[in-house]
């Protein structure tokens, strides 16, 4: 005996229909509640990746080594990289707004700065 389709919302049974696509939904009401279900998903997967990359680069920087070891080419180039991820935290606080949580103190604005 054939399986009988079913809305892929609310279990509603289909009608058959001799040509074209089989239906997947009822009616535009589940179509509409399944496109919403399928973005939230999608927000809430990049709202975990989001947090864990946050949490990631919090823990990297919690260590950060004496400078005194390193040379000046190294210095160079940590304070490059340090400046990047300033800005990048910067542009990452406007995105998101203060109620992410990023710490003032590491997104001010670019100074000048004197080498």
């Amino acid at each position: 005996m054939p399986e009988i389709p079913q809305c892929g919302t609310c279990g509603k049974e289909l009608p058959r229909k001799d040509r074209g696509r089989p239906r997947r939904y009822c009616s535009a009401a589940c179509r509409t509640q399944a496109y919403r279900s399928r973005q939230q998903h999608d927000v809430e997967k990049l709202r975990r990746k989001a947090s864990a990359l946050l949490a990631e680069l919090t823990q990297e920087t919690a260590g950060v080594p004496p400078l005194a070891q390193f040379d000046e080419e190294q210095l160079r180039e940590a304070l490059r990289c340090a400046r990047a991820t300033r800005d990048a935290l910067a542009a990452l606080n406007l995105a998101l707004g203060p109620e992410a949580g990023i710490r003032a103190s590491l997104v001010r604005p670019p100074e000048k700065e004197h080498e």
